[in-house]
C-alpha cells in the first residue's frame, strides 16, 4: 500500500494535536510548530516554480519534463518540507495510530511500513482485501487516502517497495530493482555528468549503496 502524496497532505492541526498530547514541555510543541508551519510560507511554491522553470529551459525528454510539471504544490496547512529530519520523523509518527491499528486491531503480524509505503503479508486473500477497506476508512480520519499502486499480490508474482521488486521463485528470494528506478538513476548520472560533476561521485556512492542489495547487473551502468 501507498499513500498518495504523503508528504504534501498530512494536516497540520492534527499533527500538532497529538505531538501537544505527548509532550508536557510547550516549548518543544512551540518549536515544532515553527518547523511544521514552514511549508505554509509563499516563498516555498514560488521557489518550487523557480526551480521547475530553470529545469525546463534544460535540454531533457519529454517525459522527463513532464513529471517535472506533475510536481505538488504546497496547500495551506498541509504538509511538511521534503529533505528535512525533522519531517522523516514526523512522517513516520503521523501514522502511528494506523501502525497500532494493523498490528493490534487487525493482527496483522506480518506488516512494514517505511514511510509512505507499507506491506501486509497473509495467506488469506478475502482477509486482505477487508484489512485494506478499514485501513482506507481509516485514512479518512487522517485526511489520507491510498494511491492507485496499493494492490493485492501473489509473492509469486511479485511485488514494488522502497524502489526493490521483490519475487518469491521455488521458495527462494529474488530482489531486483525496480524500472522506473532504473529509469531515474540512469537520469540523474546523466544530467550530473553534463551539470554538476562534484556532486556526481557522491550520488554515486548512494546509488552503488541501494543496488548492492539486489540481485541486479546494473552496478555495471554507474
Amino acid at each position: 500500500m501507498s499513500i498518495k502524496k504523503y508528504f504534501y497532505n498530512i494536516d497540520h492541526d492534527i499533527l500538532i494535536e497529538r505531538l501537544d498530547k505527548i509532550y508536557k514541555d510547550k516549548r518543544i510543541v512551540s518549536l515544532l510548530k515553527d518547523i511544521i508551519y514552514s511549508s505554509n510560507m509563499e516563498y516555498v511554491n514560488r521557489k518550487i516554480d523557480s526551480i521547475i522553470n530553470r529545469e525546463l529551459k534544460k535540454d531533457l525528454s519529454i517525459k522527463h519534463k513532464n513529471e517535472l510539471k506533475k510536481v505538488p504544490r504546497y496547500n495551506y496547512h498541509k504538509g511538511l518540507a521534503i529533505g528535512n529530519v525533522t519531517s522523516q520523523i514526523l512522517v513516520i509518527f503521523y501514522l502511528n495510530r494506523i501502525d497500532h491499528l494493523i498490528k493490534e486491531k487487525l493482527g496483522c503480524k506480518y506488516y512494514i511500513r517505511y514511510m509512505d509505503d507499507g506491506v501486509i503479508f497473509d495467506y488469506d486473500k478475502e482477509r486482505l482485501k477487508y484489512i485494506e477497506s478499514v485501513i482506507e476508512k481509516e485514512l479518512v480520519k487522517e485526511k489520507l487516502e491510498l494511491n492507485k499502486k496499493t494492490n493485492i499480490y501473489k509473492l509469486s508474482s511479485g511485488f514494488t517497495f522502497i524502489g526493490y521488486r521483490f519475487i518469491l521463485n521455488n521458495n527462494k528470494l529474488v530482489i531486483r530493482i525496480n524500472n522506473k528506478v532504473k529509469t531515474r538513476i540512469k537520469r540523474k548520472i546523466e544530467y550530473l555528468k553534463v551539470y554538476d560533476k562534484d556532486k556526481l561521485v557522491r550520488v554515486k556512492a548512494s546509488y552503488y549503496g541501494y543496488m548492492k542489495r539486489a540481485s541486479t547487473n546494473y552496478l555495471q551502468y554507474i
